[in-house]
């Protein structure tokens, strides 16, 4: 069992997290609490080589939170937190005792007392000197543990630090040259952009990649049973490498590459392919393993796809010929039913023998936009139709060249009615990939207003709101002002 993964983890157990440091009166980087790092994250350290099943390695302590004392609260707090049981809240605000669900509940009713309760515990705690409700986010970071919400409308994507490569043998010179394509993998992923392998900065890195290699592993590739009579082949490996994150990003930044976040919009793919007159549409479950081929595709991108199932309900409200003309309105219903942000349409066929010519359409909430693509086999023009798409996601929903330090936004929320709705808005904006940091600016009876630390600024923090389905934006505001929000249910 492999043990934890940096030199600089403190207190981390397999299961739990001791709560025995102090917690700072912000929320920074990802609302979860946990320790700081000290120093540089294995920058210089080898690659940890791991052999047979991978357990999760404990993760790495992030900057989040920073310990501290911040001053006593005196008797008003302490008599404001009783209410809420299962918590006790003391001089520097050290963590007492443990939370239960069941211990720590706080009703989310909507009744005009309730909210009442709540708009006053919020207006008190905000009013104690010095802290700038720094019990009220103590309190809110463990009830937002305690509920399982979901936060995101949009995929959030998984592994996009890690990468595969197929390779013939063990060999050291081979395993260096595989990390090299792994890392350009990863940062195309990352970045969303593909020019990425021919920037200098990129390529220095590609050249020595093993300083971001944080761990690996080699994996058979099952081959077919050789015929009767026939020698075995040798098997086929794969490796797996896993990188550094914080070390990927710094590079990309370096390079003068967007980062994109880990929430990216579903994109729904609707192909309708025509192959000696017959016109049909690709489903999910496709015999001939084109749905699986632009599932990998996507894949490497790390953009979420989906295929229809083809099903009765599909079947009877989607057709090969709507895709084929067109029909918006059509495709736009099956979009709402897979909740994918956007639609691919793509209307394929065979122009010459194994000559194939595919014209593609892009549907998102804001407009539309298409190309056309020619080449040799079917996979070939798939091939370009998934790339070019997740191009153009990349440049609508990616994120920004500019400068990396985080710029202030003020977001304005309304329809918080509770603490556990106070919880859910708060845990949702930390968890935002470009924001370092929420403050809460005021309390009012219509809503609570944040302060985001946030890079790319106002428009990186809009587009990625505009994912999700847990804010609806109130009414556009101008460039310079606030961002107006209301809480979904």
């Amino acid at each position: 069992r492999l043990g934890a993964l940096h030199d600089h983890v403190v207190g981390a157990h397999g299961d739990q997290i001791d709560a025995n440091a102090v917690v700072a009166a912000r929320i920074d980087g990802k609302p979860e609490l946990g320790t700081d790092s000290v120093g540089s994250r294995d920058q210089h350290r080898s690659a940890i080589p791991v052999h047979g099943e991978l357990e999760k390695p404990a993760e790495s302590a992030e900057s989040g939170y920073h310990p501290g004392a911040s001053g006593p609260l005196g008797q008003r707090l302490d008599a404001l937190h009783k209410p809420i049981a299962g918590f006790d809240v003391d001089a520097g605000i050290a963590i007492g005792y443990g939370i239960s669900p069941t211990g720590a509940h706080v009703g989310n009713g909507t009744d005009a007392s309730a909210r009442a309760q709540t708009l006053t515990w919020l207006r008190a705690l905000h009013s104690v000197d010095g802290m700038r409700i720094a019990a009220l986010r103590l309190i809110l970071t463990f009830v937002a543990l305690v509920w399982s919400l979901s936060a995101f409308g949009a995929a959030e994507v998984q592994n996009l630090y890690t990468a595969q490569v197929e390779v013939a043998d063990k060999g050291g010179e081979l395993r260096r040259k595989a990390f090299g394509i792994a890392l350009l993998k990863v940062v195309v992923k990352v970045s969303g952009s593909r020019g990425a392998s021919a920037n200098p900065v990129i390529v220095e890195s590609v050249n020595a990649p093993d300083r971001f290699v944080q761990q690996f592993r080699y994996e058979s590739i099952e081959t077919p049973e050789a015929g009767a009579g026939a020698a075995p082949e040798q098997a086929a490996l794969r490796l797996w490498v896993q990188f550094d994150a914080s070390a990927v990003d710094a590079v990309i930044r370096e390079a003068g590459l967007p980062l994109w976040g880990r929430v990216r919009p579903s994109l729904l793919v609707l192909v309708a392919i025509e192959s000696s007159g017959v016109r049909e549409l690709l489903s999910s479950d496709d015999p001939r393993g084109w749905a699986a081929f632009i599932q990998r595709i996507a894949g490497e991108r790390a953009v979420p796809v989906v295929l229809p199932l083809m099903d009765l309900e599909d079947r009877a409200q989607l057709r090969a010929s709507d895709v084929w003309a067109g029909f918006e309105d059509n495709v736009r219903g099956a979009a709402k039913r897979y909740q994918s942000e956007g639609v691919l349409l793509g209307r394929v066929y065979e122009l010459t023998p194994n000559y194939w010519e595919a014209r593609w359409r892009l549907l998102l909430d804001d407009g539309r936009s298409e190309w056309l693509d020619q080449g040799e086999g079917l996979d070939a023009v798939l091939l370009a139709g998934v790339h070019e798409s997740a191009d153009r996601l990349a440049s609508r929903f990616g994120g920004f060249t500019g400068t990396t330090a985080a710029t202030g936004v003020e977001v304005n929320v309304t329809g918080i009615r509770s603490l556990s709705d106070y919880a859910r808005t708060l845990k949702y904006l930390g968890s935002l990939d470009e924001v370092s940091r929420v403050d809460v600016v005021r309390v009012a009876t219509d809503g609570v207003s944040f302060r985001l630390d946030a890079r790319g600024g106002r428009q990186s923090v809009r587009q990625v709101i505009a994912l999700g389905r847990t804010l609806a934006e109130e009414s556009p505001s101008q460039v310079t002002s606030a961002l107006n929000y209301r809480l979904l249910p």
